[in-house]
């Protein structure tokens, strides 16, 4: 299992939260969010499940940061990981000169990222 943060620097972008849930579902409709209670709440939105499709065990899991600058991905396959994070590059406004981190994904440490990644271009960062 991979467990994985997209994180921007205080100042530079926030994520917004009705984008993600649009790029999430424009590619996997079965996506289900739950959203954060409680204690949860001041850390957190709540929680995007990814399904492949009805029926069908959860492909990956996405958690918010409720200042909307880190994402937390949680994915057992590196591919489906590297289109999750390749989505979030591809989001109106993601950061172009490298200053958002990918972090627990290359073994060197955090990994630069750039506004329109690849899904390939994402996998040679490891």
């Amino acid at each position: 299992m991979l467990d994985l943060t997209v994180a921007i620097p205080a100042g530079a972008y926030r994520i917004p939260e009705s984008r993600l849930s649009a790029a999430l579902r424009a590619q996997w409709p079965h996506t289900v969010v739950v959203r954060a209670t409680g204690r949860v709440a001041t850390y957190n939105t709540g929680q995007w499940q990814v399904f492949p499709e009805v029926g069908a065990p959860v492909l990956a899991l996405l958690r918010l940061h409720t200042a909307g600058d880190a994402v937390d991905i949680e994915v057992a396959d590196r591919h489906v990981a590297a289109q999750l994070v390749s989505m979030l590059t591809c989001l109106p406004g993601f950061p172009s000169s490298g200053e958002a981190l990918l972090f627990e994904w290359a073994p060197s440490g955090p990994a630069a990222l750039t506004a329109a990644m690849s899904p390939e271009e994402v996998l040679a960062l490891r």
